[in-house]
């Protein structure tokens, strides 16, 4: 190997082979917005579209006389990867939210509440009226044990920091004599990934089942970006979610249940396989 470097993990794993590095773009406090708001969080998959008519994204918080939208159902609150929100120039005067989290590739993670997460949302705007942007969030019951008092998230990027201060660390470039690593930024460490399997979120909202996933190491505050989104099923009276929580050992995926108030058809239940990216950030 002429340029770059290689370096292993502990199983013996090479995570470091001329690959990305990811850095710190950005960490903040999510940004919660009230419920009468209309705001784009993310784009509709085929089985939504055909239950919800025309609505192009998916609204945090309206409804259409006809179908409600996952957030009133499932009594949650969005905690968005942002710091406000902007009115773009669409005619329906849709609600943006603000973030720096611009690029295709950057990757949003979340700290996960204690009362779990139901749906993370994770969609590239690109539409006439708005700068194109990440929009990213996160739903969180709001009882059972509560709302978080606040979220934590943060942005990583592929793209080395620029203007760094300090001359002592290490760092590499590439053949093309692009910079692919540099210590003195500020570093995201990907402890691990796994993959909840279709059955898997069937068994738990289906049968009541609880799946647990071990990380290869322990884990202190763990970070996720996850997929986890649209899954669930109506049964009578009430509608039925994944909900994804961390006990301090394991991940543990349970059901999520709650009551449904409105008389409106519900969608055909959905059983989604979905991904889970662990981080542990230098914050």
């Amino acid at each position: 190997m002429t340029y770059g470097i290689e370096c292993f993990n502990a199983f013996g794993e090479s995570v470091f082979r001329d690959g990305q590095c990811y850095y710190i773009k950005h960490k903040g406090v999510c940004f919660r917005y009230s419920n009468d708001s209309r705001c784009i969080s993310g784009t509709l998959p085929a089985e939504r579209v055909s239950a919800l008519g025309s609505w192009p994204h998916y609204p945090d918080s309206i409804r259409d006389f006809t179908h409600f939208s996952i957030k009133e159902v499932a009594n949650e609150v969005a905690f968005h990867a942002g710091s406000g929100i902007e009115v773009g120039s669409s005619p329906k005067g849709d609600r943006v939210l603000v973030t720096q989290a611009t690029d295709k590739t950057d990757i949003v993670f979340f700290e996960i509440p204690s009362s779990g997460i139901i749906h993370s949302l994770d969609s590239w705007l690109d539409i006439p009226g708005y700068s194109p942007r990440k929009i990213a969030c996160v739903y969180v019951n709001k009882s059972n044990p509560g709302l978080p008092s606040e979220l934590r998230y943060f942005i990583a990027t592929a793209t080395a920091p620029q203007n760094l201060t300090g001359g002592v660390g290490l760092q590499v470039w590439n053949e093309h004599g692009d910079l692919t690593y540099d210590s003195r930024a500020e570093n995201v460490r990907i402890r691990d990934f796994f993959v909840v399997s279709q059955q898997d979120v069937y068994d738990v909202v289906r049968n009541d089942d609880v799946k647990r996933y071990t990380p290869r190491e322990p884990l202190v505050n763990p970070f996720i970006s996850t997929t986890l989104n649209w899954s669930g099923r109506r049964s009578s009276s009430r509608y039925y979610f994944p909900k994804l929580t961390w006990d301090g050992t394991d991940f543990v995926l349970e059901r999520h249940s709650v009551s449904h108030p409105f008389s409106s058809n519900s969608a055909p239940a959905l059983y989604r396989a979905f991904t889970v990216t662990v981080a542990d950030p230098e914050i």
